[in-house]
C-alpha cells in the first residue's frame, strides 16, 4: 500500500472493501470546506438511495469522493482522489470557467472509466465558499444517470462533434 493510500484509511477510516467506510476525502483541507463536506456526505448516508457524490477544488483536484461514485467507475478510491477530474471528467476544464459562486448548475457530461468505458451522466453542481469570499473554493457534484426524457438535446448535439463523445449517442437520434 502506498503512503496516499495509508494515510487515506488513517484519516478517513476503513475502505469501501467490506470495512464499512462510504467516503474519502483529502487531509488538510480548510475547515470550512471539510466540516460542508461531511455534513453532505453524512446527510446522504441516512438516505434510501445511492447516490455518487464527489467534490472538486477550485482548481480542479478531486478532494472527496463516495464509495457509489468509486463503485460507479470501476477504480478505487485512492486512484481517484488528488488526481485532477479531468482525468475523469475530460470535459471539466471547459466547463469549471463558466461556473458561478452561487447558485446549482445542472448539466451533462461523461464519465471515463479505467477500462476505457465512457459513461454518460447527468450532474448537479453546488458551489462550497466561506462567507465574504468571492469565489468557490470547491464544488460538490452529485451525479446520476439521465433518463432519455431527461437529457438536453442540445447539449448532445453540440457535444456529438466532440471526439469524446460515447459512440452509442452519436448514433442515437434527438
Amino acid at each position: 500500500m502506498n503512503d496516499w493510500a495509508k494515510m487515506m484509511r488513517e484519516d478517513q477510516g476503513p475502505s469501501p472493501d467490506g470495512s464499512g467506510q462510504e467516503y474519502w476525502m483529502a487531509p488538510q483541507l480548510p475547515y470550512a470546506v471539510r466540516q460542508r463536506i461531511e455534513i453532505a456526505f453524512e446527510v446522504l448516508s441516512h438516505l434510501p438511495l445511492e447516490q455518487p457524490v464527489a467534490v472538486v477544488s477550485d482548481v480542479g483536484k478531486t478532494i472527496a469522493l463516495n464509495a457509489p461514485l468509486v463503485r460507479l467507475l470501476g477504480g478505487a478510491s485512492t486512484d481517484l482522489l488528488g488526481r485532477q477530474w479531468s482525468s475523469v471528467m475530460p470535459g471539466w476544464p471547459d466547463r469549471s470557467r463558466s461556473f458561478r459562486r452561487e447558485g446549482e448548475q445542472v448539466f451533462e457530461e461523461h464519465l471515463g472509466r479505467p477500462d476505457g468505458e465512457k459513461i454518460w451522466v447527468r450532474v448537479s453542481l453546488g458551489p462550497i465558499a466561506e462567507r465574504g469570499e468571492p469565489r468557490a473554493m470547491a464544488y460538490l457534484l452529485f451525479i446520476s444517470k439521465p433518463d432519455v426524457e431527461t437529457i438536453d438535446h442540445d447539449e448532445v448535439r453540440r457535444l456529438r462533434k466532440s471526439p469524446q463523445l460515447p459512440a452509442d449517442l452519436q448514433t442515437d437520434s434527438a
